[in-house]
């Protein structure tokens, strides 16, 4: 359950770094306060939420080991 949880805020994050990049803020910089280097900075978003579906596949599988388990 946790990792489902952890991966959807990592893909929320990922949403809201790729809109709002495009409003001019830098999700990265202006709220955590992070300089990331220019060749990362345009892939953050799609770093991140590739990163938070993977987290939330372990979830899936996790769940689906319990379920084995309790049969």
């Amino acid at each position: 359950m946790i990792f489902k949880i952890l991966g959807g805020a990592l893909i929320a994050w990922a949403v809201a770094d790729f809109g709002l990049s495009y409003m001019g803020t830098d999700v990265w910089y202006d709220w955590l306060g992070i300089q990331l280097p220019e060749v990362i900075y345009r892939f953050s978003a799609m770093i991140v939420g590739v990163i938070g579906g993977v987290v939330w596949k372990l979830g899936d599988a996790g769940e689906a080991e319990e379920g084995a388990e309790q049969r």
